[in-house]
């Protein structure tokens, strides 16, 4: 029986003509018999090879389609795709050029199409599964020969006896060369032409180069067709409209959408992850290749009984439950998870820097990149409370070496509060490297897991890594949580390894240079264009730096890429994005959907604290906060963490528990001058004003740390102390200080940033016509610098200039959007800040109304009252108060 004839369109866009050019160039070689049909792109006609008495099938493609001279080019490249000779897949014969007419043969296949099949009724899962394994065997094949199929959809998947056989191969790419190759031809032309918009890849929908990784995403969306019985987006009715869902909606899960009976099925069950997986927006989320997805399908390598294949799948699923089962009874009774008297938390992990075995020097990058690939990959489930990897704590400062008889594993363990130790090695094997990983219960002192060895070729590391990784995660599903065994056979196509080298030479900046750490990142990101990880850290990092044109220009590359990112990616790019909007709701959310993607992890929980915090809902973040552990896990070494729960505690005015805290940060991080304005701040809160006094002292001789300088520490405590009604004090404070200025090096006063640091100084000491004598000079020498105009407008306000200070208020409306490197800004992002800088000098001028309808509504937040001038002068200004009252 042979396909199903169509009916022929009454209009098309062929002619008689046309046709009639097909049936001469062919002559003597084929005689054209009848039409099977077509669409817009191409006629489909079965003809007898002259000379071997067999049924072909020709197809010729539309003019319109291919231009007027994109024909012998068209031909040239099927030529190529010809080569593809495999079992799963329809040969092309031959191609060629009749008179214009681009056209191509290929034998007759006896059968019906995946779409004609899907007609005629539900399609049982052994039967979808067997389908997919030959689509995937095909795409396999072709893959390796360097050939993309670029229209992967159920009209080209043909259905012969027992086997499925995929064809057009090379015909979308064919016909895009020729239509840009030919006159007149563009991109934006072949994206109208190339592929099925229902199977689209999102890469593919946007007009971006596609790779392999594009068929696996139509596999995705036919294997969800075959065993769902519907299309992912089947209430999409234009091409339009599955565009633009390809691009940015999420298809409901396939489990949610089978009936209840196929829920049960294991087979469904089994393939489930693999297909949602491969219709992740992100190809890099998607398997790594075709491969991948055929292993899945076909299971592990071993000789299965004799019987039929549905019995060799039932059997090879009960061994793979054998195994899971002995992994368990190895955990249980090594005592992993069980009750009472564990040192550390029983199922937190940490991952070790992999040693290097294999005599070979310039591998040694490996190891942290093993060990962290695996352990973002392990948060990624959202399933496992990751405690990070050993090089994360010490690029935090987070001390992991081993004390007294205290094995190395132990002290990683102990740094990081974790049961369950991650370690491994690496070695050399000819062309190839080897990668293993133990599992240590760290209560237990107690290997009880090894996973490999797992081989990947020298020149290509990381994909041993990637593999490394999906072992590691089915092996931990009994030791932590079942449901990682659903996660255990998806791929994450890794990064090229100089870029991730980049990145981990970032991270390992992130606390201690941040600009070394952002160009670390930057670098990544270039050597890797579709790695979007490093551009995410690169616009954080620039937030938290108050580097507005770096955080915007990294938000203008990543924003287009959004909808290929994956879902915790797409959160993380979303609360990057809304951090300068006037409402904060926006990156709430996103917090909240990062928490709900990984809620094991501490360090979402924690940004989400933060958001809620700017936000000014502090007793919603003190919730979030207050469940954390700032000293093991992710959070070890974090120190940004103990600034923003100890904000929140004192917008709350629960002074008492602030203190509590900071007394304990101090001893955490001893000598940090980061921390010092923050543990003044609650020590005078509670009036512990010798200790806060103290805390000055010894701040004045600490070095600049993370943006925090001993001038800005002693400005923070002197404002602190007249919020607290302590007038004397801080006068007291501020003639000391200012006296400790003279001493410093002449290089350090003399700059614009030490000059800066000293007229904040004379602000805070009400010393205005000083102030004014150092600002005029600041305002000369740097007219863009705004902090240094408000204070120069302050110091025209107090000494009755008003008409001047006027002047200096218009001024800063003019740089409101210039940003220049060397400009104080003490309340956050640059418009906040500048719209505060206005604030100050309204403030001055004795005009409260107009100082707080110039201030955005997010300058309440985060406690900035207290550490901006404005706060002083408009401490019993209730509309003020109001403004920075807290909001849940």
């Amino acid at each position: 029986m042979g396909r199903t004839a169509r009916a022929i369109p009454k209009a098309g866009t062929f002619v008689d003509d046309e046709i009639a050019k097909l049936r001469g160039a062919l002559a003597g070689r084929y005689d054209v018999q009848r039409e099977l049909g077509g669409g817009g792109m191409s006629r489909v006609f079965v003809a007898t090879e002259t000379a071997l008495g067999r049924d072909v099938v020709v197809k010729a493609i539309s003019p319109q389609v291919m231009g007027d001279s994109g024909a012998d080019r068209f031909a040239r490249e099927v030529r190529l795709a010809a080569r593809l000779q495999h079992a799963n897949i329809v040969p092309v014969l031959t191609a060629g050029d009749a008179n214009g007419l681009a056209y191509y043969t290929m034998p007759m296949v006896r059968g019906e199409s995946v779409r004609e099949r899907l007609t005629r009724g539900a399609v049982p899962p052994a039967e979808a599964r067997a389908i997919l394994r030959d689509i995937a065997r095909a795409l396999t094949y072709a893959h390796a020969e360097g050939i993309v199929h670029r229209d992967i959809k159920p009209e080209n998947v043909l259905l012969s006896g027992d086997a499925a056989l995929v064809t057009d191969f090379g015909i979308a790419k064919a016909i895009a060369l020729s239509k840009t190759e030919a006159p007149g031809g563009t991109l934006t032309q072949v994206g109208t032409s190339l592929g099925t918009p229902a199977y689209m890849a999102p890469e593919q929908a946007a007009g971006d180069e596609v790779d392999a990784r594009a068929d696996l995403y139509a596999w995705g969306v036919m294997a969800y067709e075959l065993l769902t019985g519907r299309h992912p987006f089947a209430d999409k009715t234009t091409g339009q409209q599955l565009i633009a869902a390809h691009l940015s909606e999420k298809p409901k899960p396939l489990l949610d959408v089978v009936p209840p009976e196929a829920r049960r099925d294991p087979t469904v069950r089994a393939l489930a992850p693999l297909v949602m997986q491969c219709l992740e927006k992100n190809a890099a989320a998607r398997p790594a290749t075709a491969r991948a997805v055929l292993d899945a399908l076909e299971g592990p390598v071993a000789a299965p009984p004799s019987g039929t294949w549905r019995e060799r799948w039932v059997w090879m699923g009960a061994a793979a439950l054998v195994v899971v089962a002995a992994v368990a009874w190895v955990v249980s009774s090594s005592g992993v998870g069980g009750a009472g008297g564990s040192r550390y938390e029983p199922k937190r992990v940490v991952v070790a820097t992999f040693e290097n075995k294999s005599g070979d020097k310039a591998l040694d990058p490996l190891g942290s990149m093993a060990a962290d690939w695996i352990a973002r990959g392990l948060v990624g489930t959202g399933l496992v409370d990751v405690g990070g990897t050993a090089a994360d704590l010490q690029a935090r400062g987070v001390a992991t070496s081993s004390a007294g008889e205290e094995s190395p594993v132990q002290a990683l363990a102990r740094a990081a509060n974790a049961g369950l130790v991650i370690s491994g090695a690496y070695y050399k094997q000819g062309d190839s490297v080897l990668f293993q990983a133990d599992f240590t219960d760290a209560n237990a002192a107690k290997l009880v897991h090894t996973v490999g060895p797992v081989s990947a070729l020298a020149a290509s590391p990381l994909t041993g890594v990637e593999l490394l990784r999906q072992r590691v995660v089915g092996a931990l599903a009994p030791l932590v949580d079942p449901m990682l065994a659903n996660f255990a056979s998806q791929t994450r196509q890794p990064p090229s390894v100089e870029a991730y080298r980049e990145l981990l030479a970032g991270e390992a900046s992130f606390y201690t240079n941040e600009p070394e750490a952002m160009d670390h990142f930057r670098r990544a990101a270039r050597m890797d264009s579709s790695y979007v990880f490093p551009l995410l850290r690169f616009a954080m990092l620039a937030a938290n730096m108050g580097d507005k044109p770096h955080q915007d220009s990294a938000r203008a590359v990543l924003r287009p890429r959004r909808a290929r990112m994956t879902p915790y990616e797409q959160a993380y790019f979303d609360n990057v994005a809304c951090v300068d909007m006037r409402d904060l709701g926006e990156c709430v959310t996103a917090t909240r959907e990062m928490v709900r993607l990984s809620p094991k992890s501490q360090n979402a929980a924690y940004l989400h604290g933060i958001t809620l915090r700017d936000a000014n809902r502090p007793r919603e973040a003190d919730s979030v906060f207050r469940r954390l552990d700032p000293r093991s896990g992710e959070l070890a070494g974090r120190i940004y963490l103990l600034e923003h729960a100890s904000s929140a505690l004192h917008a709350l005015g629960e002074y008492q528990r602030e203190f509590d805290f900071m007394r304990s940060a101090s001893a955490q991080y001893p000598g940090r001058q980061y921390l010092a304005p923050f543990v003044i701040r609650a020590f005078v809160a509670v009036g512990r004003l010798r200790e806060a006094d103290s805390v000055v002292t010894a701040a004045l001789s600490l070095p600049n740390d993370l943006r925090q300088s001993a001038s800005g520490t002693a400005v923070t405590a002197i404002r602190e102390l007249r919020w607290h009604g302590h007038a004397s004090e801080a006068d007291a404070l501020a003639v000391r200080v200012l006296s400790w200025t003279s001493t410093r090096p002449a290089v350090e006063r003399e700059s614009v940033e030490g000059r800066v640091d000293r007229a904040d100084l004379l602000m805070v000491a009400h010393r205005w016509e000083a102030l004014q004598a150092l600002t005029d000079s600041l305002v000369a020498a740097v007219p863009t610098n705004g902090y240094a105009r408000m204070m120069q407008g302050i110091a025209f306000a107090k000494r009755g200039k008003l008409a001047e200070a006027e002047v200096s208020l218009g001024t800063l409306v003019r740089f409101e959007n210039r940003v220049d490197p060397q400009d104080k800004v003490n309340c956050g992002d640059d418009s906040l800040c500048r719209q505060g800088l206005r604030a100050g000098i309204a403030a001055a001028l004795g005009d409260p109304a107009r100082a707080v309808s110039l201030l955005p509504p997010r300058f309440g937040t985060t406690g900035r009252g207290h550490f901006h001038v404005i706060g002083e002068m408009l401490q019993d200004y209730a509309p003020f108060q109001d403004l920075i009252k807290p909001r849940g």
